[in-house]
């Protein structure tokens, strides 16, 4: 007998019928589905200092179901905005601003700034880009700010402050493709294959009795 397997599914309908490759597709892909979610996450940590937490709250994963179109897809969506620099390993750092020429002051002055550790590779680094300092913000929780520029006031007064943040959790799924070994594709076929020879010897052992 011919083996069975997703590269020869035409024979594994002529034999079984449209019911059968239809089990075994859908439970494949819902099983395949999770395993990409995990390499993509992996592939993301070897790249990016954040935690599996982080990347699986920006996950939503969509199982495939027996549809009358025949169509089955199952698939894993990433999304959200950028993320606060406080999920990056954000400490204070004191920042020197230059030396006092006054009399009696001959070491200078400092003010305590940010650094952040965003890639694996790097160390934790100082947020240049603009006066960064951390602080508790509206919603209680502790970020990284900046004073607006240009002085802008909120209705209290106070000058205005902008968080900061580093990449998005879809940036980095497309920025780490790779890493972890082959394109998110190849690796979601081969899962699927591999799911699709389980599920069927699965279905015809229960034929079989």
């Amino acid at each position: 007998m011919q083996e069975l397997n997703s590269r020869n599914i035409a024979e594994i309908r002529n034999q079984f019928g449209d019911d059968f490759v239809e089990k075994v597709t859908v439970s494949a892909l819902n099983k395949a589905a999770p395993k990409l979610q995990t390499y993509i996450s992996k592939s993301i940590r070897q790249r990016y200092n954040i935690t599996a937490a982080d990347v699986k709250r920006k996950a939503k994963r969509f199982k495939a179901k027996r549809s009358a179109d025949k169509v089955y897809q199952a698939s894993v969506l990433f999304q959200g905005s950028q993320i606060g620099y406080t999920n990056f390993s954000a400490k204070p750092k004191r920042v020197t601003l230059g030396r006092k020429t006054k009399k009696g002051r001959p070491w200078g002055r400092f003010r305590t700034g940010v650094s952040v550790k965003v890639l694996k590779s790097s160390g934790q680094k100082q947020i240049k880009s603009r006066p960064a300092f951390l602080a508790v913000g509206m919603s209680g929780n502790r970020q990284v700010f900046y004073r607006d520029p240009r002085g802008r006031k909120t209705s209290s007064g106070k000058t205005a402050l902008h968080s900061m943040k580093g990449p998005s959790i879809p940036d980095m799924v497309m920025a780490s493709e790779g890493d972890s070994g082959e394109p998110y594709d190849v690796f979601a076929a081969q899962e699927f294959d591999t799911e699709f020879d389980r599920a069927t010897d699965y279905y015809l052992s229960k034929m079989n009795g």
